[in-house]
């Protein structure tokens, strides 16, 4: 199968996961970080254009100013051969032509100072997406410790298959928090090939908490390991895609969708996501 685009996967990645620490947060919270990070995306994303115009219009320039100086090499010759012994006229076409050659640098270092100030521009806004999440690590921790007295007093399961019958029922009730620790703590148990139905679980909670940022990030630890025993891949392509286009990054859902559609035709998911993707283009 096809993996997705590497750019978005790591643009969410890098904006939502730092120090191997996800972030907890209420929908609130997540809709106004979604929409600050959709901002800095955007400027990220217009700068970057704006870079690769400006670098591709300095190459072409620098074609034509080494086009310039064979022409202005040229010129020297024709002059020394025109004016042969004649140093007086010889000196002023000279002088022409070193004018002109320092016209030419000139033009060169300004082209290479605008760069400059473009990958400058480039890495505060590297930096802006790097510090966003620090916002909410305090309250990150603060959170683990609340979700940990949920679960006082119960009972915990022996097998895997109890832990995840007893995950689902807590999911069912929607109760989200207590659900991911049960399948935490199954993922800790039993790191194996089989985690894979745990993480989608654990995307499960998220996504139908509303907490679509931590959603994309279990999915996407599905995608990049692509595990080939693993049947459920329709099914996260197009709730990945559905959380995309849930935080308003509708470009990045609408791709997933349409790698959903190309890879499994026949999938419901796929016939899910057409009705998707024409209700967006609405």
């Amino acid at each position: 199968m096809k993996i997705l685009p590497k750019t978005i996967l790591t643009v969410i990645a890098f904006a939502l996961f730092l120090n191997g620490c996800f972030i907890f947060m209420s929908r609130d919270e997540g809709e106004q970080l979604a929409e600050e990070i959709n901002q800095l995306k955007t400027e990220l994303k217009n700068l970057k254009e704006k870079q690769a115009l400006d670098q591709k219009s300095t190459e072409e320039r620098l074609q034509n100013y080494d086009k310039d100086a064979q022409k202005l090499s040229q010129s020297l010759e024709n002059i020394r051969s025109t004016y042969g012994s004649n140093v007086a006229d010889f000196g002023v076409q000279l002088d022409k032509v070193v004018s002109s050659i320092m016209e030419l640098n000139g033009k060169y270092e300004l082209n290479m100072h605008r760069i400059d100030e473009l990958n400058n521009e480039l890495n505060k806004l590297k930096d802006a997406y790097s510090k966003l999440p620090q916002q909410g690590t305090q309250k990150t921790a603060e959170r683990q410790e609340e979700k940990t007295d949920k679960l006082t007093g119960i009972k915990r399961p022996t097998t895997r298959k109890e832990y995840i019958v007893l995950a689902k029922k807590f999911l069912g009730d929607k109760q989200w928090e207590a659900s991911r620790i049960l399948l935490d703590e199954a993922l800790t148990k039993w790191n194996d090939s089989g985690k894979y139905e745990i993480i989608m679980l654990i995307a499960e909670t998220y996504y139908r908490e509303g907490k679509f940022q931590n959603a994309i990030l279990e999915y996407e630890k599905i995608i990049k390991e692509n595990p080939k025993k693993f049947d459920s891949m329709d099914e996260v392509l197009y709730k990945m895609g559905i959380s995309f286009i849930n935080i308003s990054l509708k470009d990045d859902g609408r791709t997933i969708l349409e790698e959903l559609i190309k890879n499994y035709p026949k999938s419901r998911y796929s016939s899910m996501a057409q009705n998707k993707l024409k209700e967006i283009k609405k």
